[in-house]
């Protein structure tokens, strides 16, 4: 045991797995690549050596550190966390000796978990720019890291950095950091989890929010791109403001309402720290609120969707797994619906971004913007990176109008993207002018899949405008579906109508029969209305049609 005066290192903690809510699978894999060895006589036995180093990342606030500590603990060992900023000293080799010091310490002290947050700071990548004292620091810390391994001793090294990429190559080989864990965003049950095992804390009353599914549904939607640090502020302002709010003598209470007020609070003020960062979304709409186009879903079924969900699958029969398709044709035939419904349809992370969320004047930063984004996919992975008017970022490159920080936007979203292979993040582009695409672009391993949305033909106009009067009154056995199909084809001009103009023709049928409707008499969605509405209604392709340009059109069937 530890001595109870020992300045850097504590006795085992007074946590374990049970403390940690949610993170299952975060929790099986501890169990299995560190917990059995070093506590299972059967490894010694058989001489199967341990894996002393552990590397955890993940986003910031995930809980990397309450993990190490609840693994010290689940372990029954010393826990020594280094602090990072002692650690370093401006004096030439002063930083190798602390680093000695703290191995020679746990050593002493085994069994022992060390512990390094902010891993990258200590042990950045080794290239030409670092300067010799920093790049001798690392050089020690392998060896200790290494020495520790060979040794076999009982002491757990891990190390927690939110930018895996930064950390020197050389610490994440085999004999060094060997398991590599992420711990990601929290899922939904992981935030619920969370939100309850905060709650059983409090002393006071609160309400029954776990049998309203109202507020669950609505929690886990206002929560989505909250962290578990993001969780647990959440429920320490609700039952702050509980004790405030509550009348003298009474018990305060924390309700639905007051939960989902400090998540507002929580979230604007996020907002407000992040702003310029991306954000994500969980689509609640899948395949079956897409009217028609099934060809273009059963393709993106195979292109997208079976690698998401099955990718043990592809990896068996030694499939290729393309990391983007990129969407073409007119505006408004539902590129990004059915981007958004290919997302919920997988249970994925949505990430939608336009050409203004990353250009920038200044010199590299739409650079940089790319790589901020997919380091921000691969921390809510499995997600679907969605880039609309992917032309205006990556248009053919060498062109007299395109700038040098263009090219460089180009360069680094064709790096990154094909740098995601098991990286569970895919990539959707659209166009409207897929001739002006840089051609690296759609090579096989970045967008390699072209997919053409056209103007829908005439049975997937009737689905998308049965889609569109769901839930709204209208007695669809009474209307001329032929007749209407007819009518939708395209105009006298010959321009087709997209699915954005069949949602408008709805919305004007719609306001036409309210138009005729008597306070305590409802009029159904009927066939004149939508009759009415079609010669209103003009295609949006109108204009575009009127040119000379056939890739303005795109016009295909299905």
């Amino acid at each position: 045991m530890v001595a109870p005066d020992n300045e850097y290192i504590d006795p085992p903690p007074d946590l374990d797995f049970s403390e940690i809510a949610g993170l299952h699978a975060v929790k099986q894999e501890l169990r299995e690549e560190i917990i059995r060895p070093f506590t299972d006589p059967q490894f010694d036995e058989y001489d199967i050596g341990k894996a002393n180093g552990l590397l955890l990342f993940g986003p910031p606030g995930t809980g990397k550190t309450h993990v190490a500590t609840a693994l010290a603990g689940e372990l029954a060992y010393n826990f020594f966390e280094v602090d990072v900023g002692l650690l370093r000293d401006s004096e030439f080799g002063q930083t190798q000796e602390n680093i000695a010091e703290v191995f020679e310490l746990a050593e002493e002290h085994q069994p022992c978990v060390v512990f390094f947050d902010e891993l990258d700071s200590i042990a950045p990548e080794r290239d030409s720019g670092l300067h010799q004292g920093r790049a001798e620091a690392v050089n020690q810390l392998l060896r200790h890291v290494g020495d520790i391994n060979e040794r076999d001793t009982d002491v757990v090294v891990i190390g927690a950095t939110n930018r895996p990429d930064q950390v020197d190559a050389a610490l994440k080989r085999t004999g060094r950091f060997d398991t590599r864990i992420k711990i990601g965003m929290p899922d939904a049950m992981t935030r619920l989890a969370i939100l309850e095992t905060e709650l059983r804390s409090f002393d006071g009353d609160v309400d029954p929010v776990w049998t309203d599914t109202t507020f669950i549904d609505a929690f886990v939607e206002a929560t989505t791109n909250l962290s578990s640090s993001d969780i647990v502020e959440v429920v320490d302002k609700s039952k702050r403001a509980s004790v405030r709010r509550n009348a003298r003598g009474e018990v305060p209470c924390v309700s639905a309402d007051l939960i989902m007020e400090q998540v507002a609070g929580v979230t604007e003020k996020q907002s407000a720290d992040t702003a310029g960062e991306f954000l994500t979304e969980t689509p609640d709409i899948d395949f079956s609120a897409v009217g028609g186009m099934d060809e273009t879903k059963q393709r993106l079924t195979e292109t997208l969707l079976d690698p998401l969900t099955n990718p043990e699958l592809y990896d068996q029969y030694g499939l290729e797994i393309s990391n983007g398709v990129l969407l073409y044709g007119p505006p408004g035939t539902g590129k990004t619906y059915i981007s958004r419904a290919l997302a919920g349809e997988a249970g994925c992370s949505f990430l939608p971004i336009t050409a203004s969320d990353i250009v920038s004047k200044w010199v590299g930063e739409a650079a940089q913007n790319i790589q901020d984004l997919f380091e921000k996919a691969k921390d809510v992975s499995p997600a679907i990176v969605f880039i609309d008017e992917i032309d205006a970022i990556a248009s053919s490159r060498g062109g007299i109008q395109m700038s040098n920080t263009e090219e460089q936007a180009v360069n680094e979203l064709l790096t990154q993207i094909s740098t995601l292979d098991n990286s569970d993040v895919f990539v959707i582009g659209t166009t409207n002018r897929p001739d002006i695409i840089d051609d690296a672009l759609t090579r096989s391993g970045r967008l390699g899949e072209r997919v053409e949305i056209p103007p829908p033909d005439g049975t997937a106009r009737v689905k998308i405008l049965k889609t569109q009067l769901a839930d709204r009154p209208v007695d669809t056995s009474e209307i001329d579906w032929d007749e209407i199909q007819h009518l939708t084809e395209t105009t006298s001009g010959g321009t087709p109508y997209v699915a954005a103009d069949l949602a408008k023709i709805v919305d004007e049928a719609a306001r036409y029969a309210m138009s005729e409707a008597q306070p305590d008499d409802i009029e159904l969605i009927a066939q004149q209305h939508l009759e009415q509405a079609i010669h209103t209604v003009d295609p949006s392709l109108a204009s575009a049609h009127e040119t000379d340009d056939p890739t303005d059109i795109g016009v295909g069937y299905y």
